[in-house]
């Protein structure tokens, strides 16, 4: 919340990062962008003159980006499109904790997870090497995963909730979180930012 901006006390404001990713070896690079909205102008401005991949979440700003500037390589986010699930486990009752492991969204994280473990067996090997890891151990346990998604979401057996809404969410962003098997150099979130967000602090003066 700012409060001298020159709009009522308790108006939303919003903090737009932007950071260098994880195989980029100097210094990071994080640039903090205070905005008053969330609207596609902001980041249509700061990424106008940038040429290369943008890891980010499915927010239909990057979404109208990537659609008008054929220069950026947007790359979706795994730990977002796991959230949900995790939500949904989380929410489950105490009664129904002991069978989570016969849910769809218990299924939804463990096939992620897997995704993430031998991704991370990678970690640290040039981009070259780790493309090549990706398409041939983990391309197919990708493919599999939007199968059993695609699936899901034909059967209809989810009248809605979170479950529900991680399975569009992935199948929506199916192709920006497909990216990072063409480049080694592209992460699979964008945890790093996350990171960079949890760090930064407004304090209130008065």
């Amino acid at each position: 919340m700012v409060t001298k901006d020159g709009r009522p006390v308790n108006s939303k404001s919003y903090m737009w990062i932007y950071r260098t990713g994880k195989s980029y070896t100097d210094t990071p690079i994080i640039l903090y962008e205070y905005q008053r909205t969330r609207k596609a102008d902001h980041p249509e401005e700061f990424l106008k003159d940038f040429k290369g991949i943008v890891v980010c979440d499915g927010y239909s700003a990057y979404r109208k980006l990537d659609r008008e500037n054929p220069d950026i390589v947007f790359a979706g986010c795994w730990s977002h499109a796991r959230r949900r699930f995790a939500e949904a486990l989380k929410a489950l009752p105490k009664a129904a904790q002991k069978n989570a492991k016969e849910t769809v969204a218990y299924e939804a994280v463990s096939r992620i997870a897997a995704i993430y473990h031998l991704d991370n067996q990678m970690e640290g090997q040039p981009a070259k090497v780790r493309k090549m890891y990706r398409q041939a151990n983990i391309r197919p346990l990708v493919e599999a995963f939007f199968a059993w998604a695609k699936e899901i979401q034909t059967k209809n057996q989810l009248s809605g909730g979170k479950t529900l809404d991680g399975i569009n969410y992935c199948i929506n962003q199916e192709v920006s979180l497909k990216a990072f098997l063409e480049d080694g150099d592209i992460p699979m979130d964008n945890n790093a930012t996350e990171s960079a967000l949890r760090s930064f602090c407004l304090h209130k003066h008065t």
